[in-house]
């Protein structure tokens, strides 16, 4: 009894046993499906990064194009406007070559040497009636007077040499002045008149 359970028991122990068999797959030529997951995803990482460089770059013109077009804007605004403005600059420029000689006939005169407006009330005294001063400037120790002479061109000298005299025979400005001298006598072709300048020397000032 108990071999022929032995023998049962060894049967069924024979029947789970599988074959032995050799294996003769070359596992060289088989696909890697590892390496064929791999590249597909580098392929798709490449293929995205492409992308995203085409579209940065794309975004990139777009903005220089829309710059150059603001810029070119500006640049027709700014030539419609540039005669305007050239006008403002040369106005304000005239301006500030008036406002030069204000200050410096202001600066040379202030103080007791020669009060400004005791100077120009004295000229204005004194002027001829056909005489017309346009400008008083000062440099240094000199103070000029600019202006023309009404009447015939022929007399202007004359007149010229009479208002220099005068000048210099005043008792108020021959205190203030050590000369003055009629230095420019010339014909003005646009106005048709004589224009003088006399140079009036400024005496130094005692210690």
């Amino acid at each position: 009894m108990l071999s022929l359970l032995k023998k049962n028991s060894n049967k069924e122990s024979g029947a789970d046993s599988r074959a032995w068999h050799p294996n003769f797959r070359d596992f060289a030529q088989l696909p890697d499906t590892k390496a064929v997951r791999t590249s597909f995803f580098v392929n798709g990482v490449a293929i995205f990064g492409t992308l995203a460089l085409i579209l940065g770059s794309s975004y990139q013109e777009y903005n220089l194009y829309q710059t150059r077009v603001q810029v070119n804007q500006w640049q027709e605004q700014i030539q419609k406007q540039k005669p305007q403005s050239d006008q403002v600059i040369a106005l304000f420029n005239k301006f500030k070559d008036e406002e030069k000689k204000v200050l410096e006939l202001d600066a040379f005169v202030k103080g007791e040497r020669l009060g400004i407006s005791d100077f120009i009330l004295r000229l204005g005294k004194i002027i001829p009636k056909n005489i017309s001063l346009t400008a008083a400037d000062c440099k240094d120790q000199n103070v000029t007077l600019r202006g023309a002479v009404r009447g015939a061109p022929q007399l202007a000298s004359g007149i010229a040499s009479h208002y220099e005299k005068q000048l210099k025979d005043d008792p108020v400005l021959a205190e203030k002045f050590e000369s003055i001298v009629l230095t420019t006598l010339a014909p003005d072709a646009q106005s048709g008149r004589m224009m003088f300048e006399i140079v009036c020397k400024l005496k130094a000032p005692k210690k």
